[in-house]
């Protein structure tokens, strides 16, 4: 390939003649050194260390077993409880064997009820606190204890107190009006069955209890897991007498 001619330049300063210099070639960039971020700071940083499983993975919630004598199965547990009594008013079967019928029970005290069987945990393994729902109530009823755990008496007794409590004005108003009609029926059913006239002026000045939200179904008939919610169990009911 044939050479380039040189050419000559007349300095117009000078006068002297020069061959303009070889253009030299383009100087690459410069490559910035690493900084301390960049390369010794990684090398200098441990890598992390792994999270323990023990505090990432939750441990799997207890598998708790209701008492058969208020587990529900369909049928009357062996506590036959009508809810709109205290539980001092126990309907306990004669046999020791499970009740199919509460009307094969006897009525009588907490004494003849067995205090050893109400006492015993409703749940196993044993837990301090349950809460309860039902279809019927808009509320639930959350059962705590001052001992180590819920006893079979603590499940009933707090059934007991909480349907006594009174509606609130907020409570009732939330009602649709043909719910409020069906409610205020079955309040006017359970006053009309006083036949002491001091007694039924005292509940009717009492007002609408949650009581009377189940319509008569008072009877108990146990308690099922709710879903998979860990302490959290459905109550179950039977039409039962007038409420009182």
């Amino acid at each position: 390939m044939p050479q380039g001619r040189r050419v000559r330049v007349l300095d117009p300063i000078t006068n002297a003649v020069h061959s303009p210099a070889e253009p030299s070639p383009p100087s690459s960039p410069r490559t910035p050194s690493p900084t301390l971020s960049e390369s010794t700071a990684s090398s200098l940083t441990p890598p992390a260390t792994p999270q323990s499983l023990f505090t990432t993975t939750p441990l799997p919630a207890p598998m708790y077993r209701i008492h058969p004598a208020i587990t529900y199965t369909g049928i009357p547990p062996y506590l036959c409880f009508d809810l709109a009594f205290p539980p001092s008013y126990l309907l306990v079967p004669d046999s020791p064997s499970l009740s199919s019928d509460c009307s094969s029970a006897s009525s009588g005290s907490v004494e003849t009820a067995n205090l050893l069987l109400l006492s015993e945990p409703a749940l196993h393994p044993a837990s301090s606190t349950i809460t309860l729902l039902t279809e019927a109530l808009p509320w639930s009823v959350t059962v705590t204890t001052k001992s180590k755990f819920v006893t079979l008496f603590d499940v009933l007794q707090a059934l007991h107190s909480s349907l006594r409590l009174q509606v609130t004005k907020v409570e009732w108003a939330s009602l649709s009006r043909a719910s409020q009609d069906v409610i205020a029926a079955s309040f006017h059913r359970r006053v009309d069955g006083f036949s002491d006239r001091v007694k039924r002026e005292k509940q009717l000045g009492k007002g609408i209890r949650r009581l009377d939200f189940l319509v008569g179904r008072t009877r108990f008939f146990g308690i099922s897991p709710f879903g998979e919610k860990p302490g959290v169990y459905k109550v179950h009911w039977e039409i039962g007498r007038v409420s009182r």
